[in-house]
Order: C-alpha cells, then sequence, then structure tokens
C-alpha cells in the first residue's frame, strides 16, 4: 500500500476540527434532527419528502432523479443512532488531515465523489435484484478511510478501544464489505448497502492512483488553453494595428463592411473591464 510516488502528507491526527468536516457532521446532524422530529409529529408528510431524497434505485437509475446519488449521503436510518454516529466519528476521525493536506473544496468533492459512485454502484446492483432504497454517507466515509489508509498506512489508530494501525482498519472494513456483497449476491439479506461502501473505497483507491496524473493533465491542458489566448489576443491586435494604420493612411471609407465590424467587436472587446473573481 506504500507503491504511490506522491509525497507523505504530514498529519496531525489530535488537530482540531476543519471546516468542511464541521459543515458535513453539523449537517447530519441537522437533518437527522429534522427527519426525527418531522417523523415523530408528521410522519406521512416527511416520508414523502424524504422519498425525494434518499438513494431509490429505480427512480434515481431510470427515473431521472440523478440528485439522489448525491443527497442520499445526508440521510440515516433512524432507527439505528450507531449509523449517523460511525459515519461521523470516522469522518472526523480520518477527515480532518486530509482535508488539511488537500484543501476543503477538493476534499469536499472527492467525499461527494465516493458517496455518488458508491450510490451508482449499489443503484446498479440492487436494480439488478429488483430495486432498492439506501441512505447514509458510509460510501463517502468508506472512500475517506481507503485515501487516509493509502497516504499514512502505518498510522496507529484506537478504534472501538483497541490500537489499530489504518491499513488494517481499511482491510478490515473492506474486507467485511466485500464479504457481505458476495454473500447477499448469493441469496444472502443485510440491510446494509455493502456495494456502496465499496463503490465508495474504489473511488477513494482511483483518487490516490491516478489523482495526480488527471491534475497533471489539467494543468497541461490549463496552459496550452492560456497560449492558444495569448496567441489568439496578439493576432487580434496585430489586425487592429494594420486597419489603423490603413485609415491613417486612406481615410476609413477605404474600410470594407468586414473590416468596420472586426474594429467595432475588437474596440468592444478591449473596452470590456476584466472579469473579477468573486472571493468563495
Amino acid at each position: 500500500m506504500n507503491g504511490y510516488s506522491h509525497p507523505t502528507p504530514q498529519f496531525s491526527f489530535g488537530s482540531p476540527i476543519t471546516p468542511v468536516i464541521k459543515r458535513l457532521i453539523v449537517a447530519n446532524a441537522i437533518i437527522s434532527a429534522l427527519y426525527l422530529i418531522g417523523t415523530l409529529f408528521a410522519k406521512d408528510a416527511t416520508l414523502a419528502v424524504v422519498k425525494l431524497f434518499w438513494l431509490d434505485s429505480e427512480q434515481a437509475l431510470l427515473g431521472g432523479r440523478i440528485w439522489q446519488f448525491a443527497t442520499y449521503t445526508f440521510l440515516h436510518d433512524l432507527y439505528d443512532p450507531f449509523h449517523v454516529l460511525m459515519n461521523m466519528i470516522l469522518l472526523w476521525m480520518f477527515g480532518r488531515d486530509l482535508e488539511r493536506v488537500m484543501g476543503g473544496r477538493r476534499f469536499f468533492g472527492v467525499y461527494l465523489a465516493c458517496g455518488i459512485v458508491g450510490g451508482i454502484c449499489f443503484s446498479i446492483f440492487a436494480l439488478a435484484m429488483g430495486g432498492g432504497t439506501c441512505v447514509g454517507a458510509s460510501g463517502s466515509v468508506i472512500g475517506v478511510l481507503a485515501i487516509y489508509a493509502l497516504y499514512y498506512p502505518n498510522r496507529q489508530v484506537i478504534f472501538l478501544l483497541f490500537p489499530i494501525k489504518v491499513k488494517y482498519l481499511a482491510m478490515f472494513l473492506i474486507g467485511m464489505d466485500l464479504y457481505m456483497a458476495i454473500l447477499t449476491s448469493a441469496g444472502g439479506s443485510s440491510k446494509t448497502a455493502h456495494l456502496a461502501h465499496l463503490g465508495g473505497a474504489a473511488t477513494g483507491f482511483l483518487y490516490v492512483r491516478f489523482g495526480p496524473v488527471l491534475r497533471d493533465i489539467g494543468t497541461a491542458l490549463e496552459r496550452n488553453k492560456t497560449r492558444k489566448t495569448q496567441a489568439s489576443e496578439e493576432e487580434i491586435r496585430k489586425k487592429v494595428d494594420q486597419l489603423l494604420q490603413k485609415i491613417a493612411d486612406q481615410g476609413i471609407s477605404t474600410l470594407t463592411r468586414k473590416e468596420k465590424t472586426f474594429l467595432k467587436n475588437a474596440s468592444k472587446r478591449y473596452q470590456k473591464p476584466p472579469r473579477q473573481k468573486m472571493p468563495l
């Protein structure tokens, strides 16, 4: 698990909570609380709303409700408080340092991607088995754990009161998901969406394995685009200079309609103030 060329992140496991992790935990806690309160006072109405956002394999894949591939990660089983609690503990344990290393935007993007791919994997499998629904951030969280384990496999953590290296914890949890997924596909039953977990873990692995390559490609494409833009700007300036010289030598009446249109568009282009990026 150490055969990757990127630099080893410098983790500080006891570090304070980071902004994205805090927002994710707060969002999951608030949504769970609203779900519980709604169920107590308006069960039917609440369930109708929840059904719009949980992951229904048939609705998401065939019914056009593609947003469910993301929104289901913020819903959890009310009858299993351990579900949301465990997910948030694991997210807190392993997400803080990853966010610090990766940056908030990239971390959130990868977190969401793990959940989305996990949801797609679950939905394909569930639809093949007759359909099913899924809630929970486990796919995203297992993806975060997989990334952490690949970056820093030998860090030791306390899990359920026992010290264990992160790589062994990842192997154990992902291995259990794989075993249960095989068991379920062979006719067994399980309330857990193991395929969502495995899809999230696979996404985390692919990010670590190919993420730097994709970022390098993206950087090269951006540089190429910049060079092309600069070349185009230079050509426009040269053409403008030529037309202005023609006007000076022969008069504006000698310009063709096409040349006049070009000068008009160029004038608008250079008079327009550069677009300012809004702070995020």
